[in-house]
Formats: structure tokens, sequence, C-alpha cells
């Protein structure tokens, strides 16, 4: 009996969604970095590095493995699969806490600030990098502070690989994607139409591999079409300009999709298909067994023109970078066996 009416319960829900209009994935589940663990994130951060990340095809070296950022922002998730987002499981890093990434879209924006405007922002060298290139296009003179970034979240590390491949498998979402079907008292963001520096910027994520300290300035979230930019124009970095409903629509999911199929994450859309996962997949050439450096970062951005400094809602608008668990994997090297 208590079979036939759970039976009757999930068939009455299944055709409540229908009569709806909207079916519900299930919510992704996060689990943070805990800073009240004796001895720090430290330890933490290098076991998810570790245990979650590494897929066994290289060496980390383990005093290099650094995150900087609010605890709230880094840590581990899983239960992707079943949410819809393309990713099952793996490491999230957020410009927002990690856990606003659970449950369904039922807002126009999740929103939060970790360092308040006027206060000590946090920002990455490598991002700061990649918005004055973006601003320069507009004004060769414009001058972009570093303290104009704020809520980074950023891994890194050295690595050193066993074959001439570093793999990564990645989904960038975000909340500064518009979501107009919600009538919430939280105003809807849509900063996908960036028009210019009186425009609201765009949160950026970047991968940065390199055997080089210093040099990490290559963005690899990036979008490969099939023939190079024009020399000159700006590279199309992974972003809610560059992919969106109306720009490289094939690399877009919306949340709810067309479908109308609640995704399991809180965020407003996210990037899809490159492989047959529906993610995007770096993949880096480099020398066999010669040490790379690995950055991961993500950071908002709340400057918008010169002389400007009032705080915009941009910069409180939450973004996030899905890294598949078991990305850095060994791809064996094809060489010809030696005769005896």
């Amino acid at each position: 009996m208590e079979k036939v009416r759970l039976l009757f319960f999930v068939t009455l829900l299944f055709f409540t969604q229908l009569l709806f209009g909207q079916i519900s994935n299930p919510s992704i589940f996060t689990e943070p970095l805990d800073p009240d663990v004796p001895g720090g994130t430290d330890d933490q951060v290098r076991d998810l590095v570790f245990n979650v990340l590494h897929g066994g095809g290289g060496e980390f070296d383990t005093a290099s493995i650094k995150y900087r950022g609010n605890a709230a922002a880094f840590g581990k998730f899983w239960r992707g699969g079943p949410a819809g987002i393309g990713v099952d499981s793996g490491l999230i890093l957020s410009t927002g806490p990690i856990n606003d990434a659970q449950g369904n879209n039922q807002t126009g924006s999740a929103t939060h600030k970790f360092n308040d405007y006027h206060g000590p922002p946090s920002g990455d060298s490598s991002i700061w990098a990649m918005y004055r290139a973006w601003f320069a296009q507009f004004d060769s003179e414009i001058y972009i502070p570093y303290d104009t970034l704020g809520d980074a979240a950023v891994l890194e590390f050295w690595y050193k690989p066993y074959s001439n491949e570093i793999k990564l498998t990645y989904v960038f979402a975000s909340d500064e994607y518009p979501s107009s079907k919600f009538g919430t008292d939280k105003p809807d963001i849509d900063l996908t139409g960036y028009s210019g520096l009186s425009s609201q910027m765009f949160d950026l994520m970047g991968v940065f591999i390199t055997n080089h300290p210093n040099f990490d300035t290559n963005n690899l979230a990036k979008i490969y079409p099939p023939d190079a930019p024009p020399p000159g124009d700006p590279p199309q970095w992974v972003s809610v300009y560059e992919i969106n409903e109306n720009k490289n629509a094939s690399l877009f999911r919306k949340n709810p999709t067309d479908e109308e199929v609640n995704l399991g994450t809180e965020f407003d859309g996210m990037t899809k298909l490159y492989g047959p996962t529906g993610s995007m997949i770096i993949r880096k050439q480099v020398t066999p067994c010669l040490r790379q450096k690995v950055k991961i970062a993500i950071a908002d951005f709340y400057f918008n023109a010169p002389e400007q400094y009032p705080e915009h809602n941009g910069y409180s608008i939450n973004s996030g970078a899905f890294l598949l668990g078991g990305s850095f994997t060994q791809k064996p090297n094809i060489t010809s066996l030696p005769i005896y």
C-alpha cells in the first residue's frame, strides 16, 4: 500500500509540474571551506585539489597550492549531473558564497559583497590585466585602478604533467544573465549587452597555465572559433558578454531552459557545449614533466568611468566557475616502441 501511495504522489507531482509549465531539477550540493577547522583552510584547500581536482595525470607541488579569497567562496560541489549544469562534481569558485548557487532559480539575481566599496577589496593581478586590456579598446588612456576589483576567488598551484597536455573541463555560470520571468523584489540584472565606458561592467574569470611564474596573463578561458579573430580585435574571453542568448548562443544554457526546466542552481545562465558533457574544455599543450603554474580566478568589478565611483549592482551580482573533478588527467604520449 505504501508503494502505491508513493507512486501516486510522484505521479501527482509530475503532472502538477506539467500543468504549471515547469519542471525543477534537483539542486546541486555545495560545501565551502570551513575557517573554524583547527589549522585554518590551507589543509582543506590542498585536500580538495588532491582528492577532487586531480585525475592522476601529474604531480602537484604541495607547498604551492594556495587559495586567495573568502572561505565561503570556494569549495566542492556534487550532484551537478541531475541538476543539469553540465558537470557532475568538482570544485567551485564564486564571487559570492558558493552556497548561494544551490537551489532552483527563484530570484532575479543572487547578490553578495565580501568587500564593501571603500574597504580593502580583494583582486587579482591577472584579472586586473584583462580588465585593463578590455577598457583600452575604448580609451587607450584610461586608467583602471587595481582596487576596482573585488570579491576575487583565486586558486593557484604548480603542477608537473606526465604527458604533453593539461586538460581542464569547466562551466561558467552567472546571475548577471537576465531572468525577467521572476517577479520578485530583487531587481533583474542583465549585463550581457555591454555598450561602452558608461555601461556597467561584467565579471571575468580566467584560467592561466604557464611555465613562467610572472607571465600569467594569457587567459585560456575563451571561445575558440573556427577562424581566428581579426588582428586587434579583443579576445573572446568567456563571460556573459561573449556567451548569451544573442551572441554565441549555441554555447549558452539559460535557466530555466527553453523547455521550461528549472535547473538545479540559482544562476540565471551558464556555458555549455564544447564536448559531449555539455561543458567548456581547455587543452593546454605542454612539455611533459616541465612544471607549469596554474591559476584559476574569478572577480567582480565596480568601476565604470573615469572620476565616477558609485557602487553598482554588478559589483554584488554572483558569478561562478564549476571545475570538473578529475580534470587533471593524463593523456598518454603515443610513441614508437624501440625494436631490439
